[in-house]
């Protein structure tokens, strides 16, 4: 699966945005979140990949995190940790390379079925409380075989 290109533009261009304007300490809200990606199937971490909350609240804020092996995640929106409360749309991304081109195999566990790598196809929304810290389990489908 290939992320285009122009969805990486943007989502660096909103990221960078939203550093230019000064969304520091006077900025909104944020709220630290971690949590785990996990297979509706079996309950097995997404073991790689990237995870992404987009706000719906005006402008949008997008925070990001690496999925560590043990599915778990942590957000980060530039260089703030977290991300501000309300509803969020979700993407759960995987890119596996070459790997099958060259013939070597790779154990990454399940993938991640690759409706959850746009907004227009994911129907994942996680709410984000107003606490110190929110701890949220992402459930999705693995890819088909």
């Amino acid at each position: 699966m290939n992320i285009p290109l122009n969805r990486i533009v943007v989502t660096l261009s909103v990221i960078g945005l939203a550093l230019f304007c000064g969304c520091g300490e006077s900025g909104p809200k944020f709220v630290r979140v971690t949590g785990k990606v996990l297979f509706e199937k079996d309950d097995s971490p997404a073991e790689f990949g990237t995870i992404e909350f987009r706000s719906e609240s005006k402008p949008p804020v997008i925070a990001t995190s690496p999925i560590a092996s043990d599915g778990s995640f942590e957000l980060k929106a530039g260089t703030r940790d977290g991300t501000t409360p309300g509803i969020h749309r979700v993407l759960v991304m995987q890119v596996i390379g070459g790997f099958r081109k060259t013939g070597i195999r790779h154990n990454h566990g399940h993938e991640v079925a690759p409706k959850y790598s746009s907004y227009r196809t994911s129907p994942l929304k996680e709410e984000v409380f107003d606490e110190e810290t929110v701890y949220l389990e992402v459930r999705v489908d693995a890819k088909e075989d």
